[in-house]
C-alpha cells in the first residue's frame, strides 16, 4: 500500500522535475528565440499581397500613425475616390490576403520594408522635373554608419541587437530590459527613465501608434507582435535583419520640428537642423584618425550626435525649451560610455570641455530661379487641387510619384531662350528692334511667356509652361490677359458657331419655308447662311464653313462703332490696309482689325435677334423700352 509520504515526495520530485524542464527552456528561449522565430516565420509566411489589375477586392488602410498619416496612407481611400472623380481609374493595386486581413483588424501593421526616404516625385517624358526627399540626408547602408555613432546607439537602446551567438534570436524584446523597466515602473509609478523597448519596437511606436505613443499595455503587445513579424518576413539574414534595424532607426529617429523645414526625421537631418552640421562632414569628423581631425572637432561633432540619440526620448522638449536639460543628460551619458568602455576618456574630456552649440535656423541657401519651377509648381498646385491637400509641405511629403506629359529638355531650352530675349545683343540678332518693334530701352520691361501643346492620338498634351518672369506668379496660369490675336480667335469661333447653328436650324426646311425665313431675316450672319442653303439645301457643313472663311469685309477705318462704352473707331496695324476688302481667312492671317470689329457687330446682331420680340422693339422707335438702356 502506498503511504501519503511516498505520495508527496513522488508528487514534489514530479513537480520539481517539470519546474526545472519549464526553467530549462526558458532560459533556452531566452537565449535562442528558437520557439518565437518558428512562430513569427509561420505567421509571417502567411502575410502575403498581390498586385491585381483594377481595384482591390480586399485591401486595408490605416487611419492612424505619424509614418501612415506623412505618406499620405491614411488618405488613400479619399484621395482614389477623388482622382476617379476626375476620371483617373485604378489599374493596380495590392490585394490582401485574408490572413494579412485579420492581421491588420486586429491591429498589426503590414510587414513591409519601409522606404528610407520617400516625397513628391513628378516625372516628364524624358526626366525627372522635381523631387522631393524626406528626410534629405541618410545613410544608404550599414557600413556607412561610423562606429563612433554605432556604438553608443547600441548600448543605450539595444546592446544585444548585433550579438553573434544566437543569430536567429528575436531582437525586438530584450527581456531583462523589459522586465528593469517594468519593475522601475511598479516601485516608482509616475517617475520617468529608460523604458524597455528596442529599436525594433521604437520605430513601430514612433511610426504607426497613435500620435507616435504608447498609450496602453495593449498597444505595447501590438508593436512587439509587428516588429517581430516585420523582422522575420523581411527575408533577411539573422544579422543581416539586425543590421537594417539599426540602420532604418538612424534614418528615421523623429526629432521634433522646426519653423522654415517642419518636422526633422533622422540623424542626418537632425545634425544640419539643430547643429547646423553637415551630414557628410559629420561622418568624415567621427571617421577620421587624430592627425586629420582634431579630437576637439571630433567631439564636438560626436556630442551633438550623441544629444541627438538621447533627445528621442521627449524631442520636443529637449530640442526646444528643454536644452540646458540636453545638455546635462549628454554629459552624464559622456560619462557613462566612458566607464563602459564605449568611448575614449580622451573623446570624454575634449566634449566635456564645450557645450552642445544650437543653430537658430538652416542656413540660407541660394534659392532656385522661379523661372526654372514654373511648370513644376502648376503641376504641384494642380495635384493640390486634385487630392483637396491644402499646402505644398504636405503635398511635396506625400509618398506620390506623378507622371507630367511637361518635356523637361524643351522647357529648359525654351526658359534659356526667353532669357536671353532681354540681353540687347540678342534682341539685334533676332530682329527684336526696329520700327513699330522693340527699342532698346523697352527690353528689361518686357516679359514673355510660352505656353505649347503638342497634339497626339489621345488628345492635346501640355509640353511647355514658362515665362521669364523670374518671380513667384506664373503669366500662363495666373493671368487673364485680354490680347488682340486672341480677342481675333474668339470673334472668329464665335462668327463660325453661328453660321454652324443656323445650318442645323434651318437646313431641313422646304424651300417655301427657306425662303420665308430669308425674307424675314434681318442680321446679316443668318441672311448670308440662309443664302447658301437655298442655293444648295445638300451643302455639307465643312463646305458651308470653308466658304464662310471667304466672306469679304471692308478693312475701312473710316466707320465709327457704335459699343458699350459709347462711340469709337478703330485703327489698323498696316495702314496699307485701310483701303482693301478682305476675306475673313485673309484678314485672320494679317491680323486686320477692322475686318474683325464689323464681324463682332455681326455676331452682335445675330445674338440681339435672338431675343424674343427684339425684331419688333428694334424696328418700333416709339416704343419706351426702346430707349431703355436697360
Amino acid at each position: 500500500m502506498i503511504t501519503r509520504t511516498r505520495l508527496t515526495k513522488s508528487f514534489f520530485y514530479v513537480a520539481l522535475g517539470t519546474l526545472v524542464v519549464i526553467i530549462c527552456i526558458g532560459i533556452f528561449e531566452y537565449q535562442t528565440s528558437y520557439f518565437q522565430s518558428r512562430y513569427f516565420a509561420k505567421l509571417a509566411a502567411n502575410l502575403e499581397v498581390e498586385l491585381k489589375q483594377g481595384p482591390a477586392e480586399a485591401t486595408w488602410h490605416p487611419s492612424h500613425g505619424p509614418y501612415n498619416i506623412q505618406n499620405g496612407y491614411t488618405r488613400l481611400p479619399e484621395f482614389s475616390e477623388r482622382l476617379q472623380a476626375k476620371g483617373y481609374h485604378i489599374s493596380l493595386q495590392a490585394n490582401f490576403s485574408d490572413r494579412l486581413m485579420q492581421y491588420s483588424r486586429w491591429g498589426g501593421n503590414p510587414p513591409y520594408r519601409e522606404k528610407a526616404q520617400s516625397g513628391l516625385n513628378i516625372i516628364g517624358n524624358s526626366n525627372t522635373l522635381f523631387s522631393s526627399r524626406e528626410p534629405e540626408h541618410v545613410y544608404a547602408a550599414f557600413n556607412n554608419i561610423p562606429p563612433l555613432l554605432l556604438k553608443p546607439l547600441l548600448f543605450i537602446e539595444n546592446r544585444e541587437l548585433l550579438v553573434d551567438q544566437h543569430p536567429n534570436k528575436n531582437p525586438v524584446v530584450e527581456w531583462d530590459r523589459l522586465a528593469q523597466a517594468a519593475l522601475a515602473r511598479i516601485l516608482h509609478p509616475g517617475e520617468g527613465g529608460p523604458g524597455g523597448s528596442t529599436l525594433a519596437t521604437q520605430m513601430e511606436k514612433y511610426r504607426y501608434s497613435p500620435n507616435g505613443m504608447t498609450a496602453d499595455h495593449n498597444d505595447k503587445l501590438k508593436q512587439i507582435v509587428s516588429a517581430s513579424v516585420r523582422h522575420y518576413h523581411s527575408g533577411l539574414s539573422g544579422r543581416d535583419a539586425r543590421k537594417a534595424i539599426a540602420l532604418s532607426y538612424l534614418n528615421s529617429t523623429p526629432l521634433s520640428g522646426r519653423a522654415g523645414h517642419g518636422e526633422i526625421h533622422g540623424v542626418g537631418d537632425g545634425l544640419k537642423q539643430w547643429y547646423g552640421i553637415d551630414f557628410a562632414y559629420a561622418n568624415y569628423a567621427l571617421t577620421a584618425s587624430s592627425d586629420v581631425v582634431s579630437i576637439e572637432e571630433k567631439a564636438r561633432v560626436f556630442k551633438a550626435a550623441l544629444s541627438l540619440l538621447l533627445s528621442q526620448r521627449r524631442p520636443s522638449f529637449y530640442l526646444l525649451q528643454g536644452r540646458e536639460e540636453l545638455e546635462a543628460l549628454t554629459t552624464r551619458y559622456l560619462r557613462i560610455l566612458t566607464n563602459n568602455g564605449v568611448i575614449s576618456e580622451k573623446l570624454r574630456d575634449a566634449a566635456l570641455a564645450q557645450k552642445l552649440h544650437f543653430v537658430e535656423r538652416e542656413r540660407s541657401q541660394a534659392t532656385p530661379s522661379f523661372i526654372s519651377r514654373k511648370a513644376v509648381n502648376n503641376v504641384r498646385n494642380e495635384l493640390m487641387n486634385l487630392l483637396g491637400v491644402r499646402s505644398l509641405y504636405t503635398l511635396d511629403r506625400l509618398d506620390l510619384t506623378v507622371q507630367s506629359t511637361i518635356a523637361g529638355d524643351t522647357q529648359v531650352k525654351i526658359a534659356e531662350l526667353l532669357k536671353q530675349a532681354t540681353d540687347l545683343d540678342y534682341a539685334k540678332q533676332s530682329g527684336l528692334l526696329g520700327e513699330k518693334l522693340l527699342r532698346e530701352g523697352q527690353l528689361s520691361a518686357l516679359n514673355y511667356s510660352v505656353l505649347l501643346y503638342e497634339r497626339t492620338p489621345t488628345g492635346n498634351v501640355l509640353r511647355v509652361q514658362t515665362d521669364n518672369l523670374d518671380l513667384p506668379f506664373d503669366m500662363n496660369a495666373g493671368s487673364k490677359l485680354d490680347l488682340g490675336s486672341t480677342a481675333k480667335l474668339r470673334t472668329l469661333i464665335s462668327y463660325l458657331d453661328i453660321i454652324e447653328k443656323v445650318y442645323v436650324k434651318y437646313r431641313a426646311l422646304s424651300p417655301k419655308d427657306l425662303a420665308f425665313a430669308r425674307k424675314v431675316a434681318e442680321d446679316p450672319l443668318r441672311q448670308w447662311t440662309l443664302d447658301r442653303l437655298i442655293a444648295d439645301a445638300n451643302i455639307p457643313l465643312q463646305q458651308l464653313l470653308d466658304a464662310a472663311m471667304q466672306r469679304s469685309y471692308s478693312a475701312s477705318p473710316a466707320e465709327a462703332f457704335f459699343t458699350g462704352g459709347g462711340l469709337h473707331t478703330f485703327s489698323n496695324f498696316d495702314k496699307q490696309d485701310n483701303s482693301r476688302v478682305l476675306t475673313v481667312a485673309e484678314a485672320l492671317n494679317r491680323s486686320v482689325n477692322l475686318v474683325f470689329i464689323r464681324m463682332m457687330r455681326d455676331v452682335t446682331r445675330y445674338y440681339a435677334m435672338e431675343i424674343p420680340g427684339s425684331r419688333e422693339l428694334l424696328l418700333d422707335r416709339t416704343d419706351p423700352a426702346y430707349y431703355d438702356p436697360t
